[in-house]
């Protein structure tokens, strides 16, 4: 689901139309490049004179520079690699499909979804762009890329903040030499950032009935960053509580359709799990403050 962000808009990204290899990393438009299960034909939005970067997992469709294209295509395969390690992908999707745009001008052109999108999921591809100026310019098509998986190799019912909070966990990881290490937080992703924001606000984190429900708390538009601070928190902490011991229960809780019941079935009650998850959030933004320069 595309997200709201802070706004960086310093783009600097040559267009650069080649065919070029970097090791397993594939740019091209030539004949004899694998075929991705879904059509070219069937994609809106990819731009004009678009490479092609093919990867292990991805189709990479690009306006933006090779080099730009292919580091997103790296953190994309790290984050394929560390979705399977907590989502073991049975059924091999084949190379999923992201539009990657030069920039946010020419991303906001071809935009789809809602004005202040920085990226989005709209079946079957991503849709994002590259911003060489932002301390991390692949979490927004991490985050969708994440969406992408949970429909395509996963099959997840959908709860929309269990959704985004799934989304928010894997993007919001810091990638060390070349891999994403899940619940290691990086500060520089959304929504992490608005951690030391959410300091003293009365509203926060969201009820943990709110989110299940996804009916009864504030309004979504005029509290939207805290939704999703308040749905990746939540994630966070059902994965890492007790030293990570109830991983296979969130995994039962997703498959057995992400709502209030499958909660209260395979994680536990409500007043129970709040009573640990607010004094974890509490923590998480002291952390985030005393981190902050």
């Amino acid at each position: 689901m595309a997200h709201r962000t802070k706004p960086w808009r310093l783009t600097i990204a040559a267009t650069i139309v080649v065919t070029v290899a970097y090791g397993a990393w594939t740019l091209s438009r030539q004949p004899g490049s694998p075929t991705p299960r879904t059509a070219t034909s069937t994609i809106a939005g990819i731009p004009a004179g678009a490479v092609v970067v093919d990867t292990r997992h991805y189709r990479i469709h690009s306006s933006a520079s090779p080099k730009d294209a292919t580091e997103i295509g790296q953190a994309l395969e790290a984050l394929y690699t560390a979705y399977g390690d907590l989502f073991p992908i049975a059924n091999d999707p084949g190379r999923l499909p992201l539009i990657l745009y030069r920039d946010r001008a020419e991303f906001s052109r071809n935009n789809r979804s809602s004005p202040w999108a920085e990226a989005y999921y709209l079946d079957p591809a991503c849709y994002a762009y590259f911003d060489a100026a932002a301390p991390n310019p692949h979490h927004w098509a991490m985050h969708e890329a994440v969406h992408q998986l949970a429909r395509k190799a996963s099959g997840f019912p959908r709860n929309r903040w269990i959704d985004e909070g799934l989304a928010s966990y894997f993007s919001a990881s810091r990638r060390v030499d070349g891999r994403l290490q899940s619940g290691n937080i990086d500060p520089t992703a959304y929504p992490a950032w608005w951690l030391a924001d959410a300091a003293g606000k009365r509203d926060m984190p969201i009820r943990l009935e709110v989110l299940l429900s996804g009916s009864g708390g504030p309004d979504v538009n005029t509290h939207f960053n805290q939704y999703y601070l308040s749905a990746w928190s939540l994630t966070h902490f059902l994965l890492h509580r007790h030293s990570g011991r109830h991983v296979g229960a969130y995994r039962a809780f997703l498959e057995a359709g992400a709502d209030r019941n499958a909660f209260l079935r395979h994680i536990g009650t409500i007043e129970t799990i709040e009573s640990e998850w607010i004094p974890y959030f509490r923590r998480q933004v002291e952390a985030s403050i005393k981190a902050s320069p």
